[in-house]
Formats: structure tokens, sequence, C-alpha cells
């Protein structure tokens, strides 16, 4: 990409307010304004720019008259070519600079950031919701103890446990109680 951070001034040197599309956009410029484009953009406004300019001053007959053909045998002179072409968008542009442009991200590197800005955002919710104080002052969560089928304690850490030692008992139980009410059944 050889033209990635270059820009260009383009001033309208005409008098009426220039307007022409670029990738399907208008842009414009009014009469005697200087504006900061990307190069690519500003070089192909201001080709159309000179474009206009010299078919505004051309000042040859609008017909054919055959009693004074022009030299060319009576097809015309082109008003346009690549050398007046060329003079007049030196006229509209100046200042050519190159400034520093950011890469666009690709789909991945979006989804690694998004990613990212979500587990920050989570472990933030989490800091919050984390109790305030001393780590002796935090109580430990205390799971239950039930009684089992001898005197020895059995511990239960989440419902599945639960539900696990009451098909192994082969108890009758509705799984969408919640884990208090299985352990319960159990007792």
């Amino acid at each position: 990409m050889e033209n990635d951070g270059r820009v260009v001034d383009v001033t309208n040197i005409s008098q009426e307010d220039f307007t022409h599309a670029y990738g399907g956009t208008p842009f414009t410029i009014k009469a005697g304004q200087t504006v900061t484009y990307p190069f690519g953009l500003g070089e192909h406004l201001a080709r159309h720019l000179a474009r206009r300019i010299l078919l505004q001053g051309d000042t040859s007959a609008t017909s054919y008259d055959a009693k004074n053909p022009d030299k060319a045998g009576g097809r015309g002179v082109p008003i346009i070519n690549e050398t007046n072409e060329r003079e007049v968008m030196t006229s509209i542009l100046s200042g050519q600079a190159t400034v520093e442009t950011v890469q666009p991200k690709s789909e991945v590197e979006m989804l690694k950031a998004q990613i990212e800005d979500l587990n920050k955002f989570r472990q933030s919710i989490e800091q919050e919701n984390k109790p305030k104080g001393k780590k002796e002052d935090v109580e430990k969560p205390k799971e239950k103890a039930i009684e089992s089928a001898g005197d020895k304690p059995v511990l239960y850490s989440d419902k599945a446990d639960v539900i696990k030692e009451l098909k192994k008992r082969k108890l009758e139980f509705n799984p969408k109680l919640g884990k208090d009410k299985l352990e319960e059944l159990l007792k």
C-alpha cells in the first residue's frame, strides 16, 4: 500500500462549489475552500475538478462551421489532454504529507479483544461481590454433614452428589427439588 498514510490538500480554485462522487459517496468542496483528504481520494477529486475547469474554459464553437473548419479537418481539437490536466491538478493539489495510520484489525483480532474485555468485566464483577475484610474474618462455606447408614457423617458439596446418593440408595425423588430438600430425603 504505497499511499497508506499519505494525505494531500485539495483547493477548489474555481468560482463554483464542486461535488464529485468517490466510491458512491459525494464529496463537496466549496469555491476557494481547501480540504485535506487521503491521497487517493484527493487525487481523484483534483482530476475531476481539473477536467471541469478545462471544459468550462473551452471557448471554441459548439457546432461545426463548414466555412471556417479548424486545422483538424472539422473533427475538433481535444480540450483535455494529459499535460494540461496535470498542470491544473498541480495548482489544485498542495501540502502532501504522511500521517500515521492505524491498521484495521482482522475479525479474529477483534474477537480476541472482545473476549479479553468480557473477561475483565467478569473479573471486576467478581471483585465487587467478594466479601471485604481480612481472610480470618471471611467465613468459609460450610458443607452439611448428613448421617448415612452408619455413624459416619457424609459431606455433599453439591446437588449432583446428593442425587448420586439418592440413586445409590434407590430412593424416589424429584430431581427438580433444591439441594436442601433432596438432602432431607437422605435423613
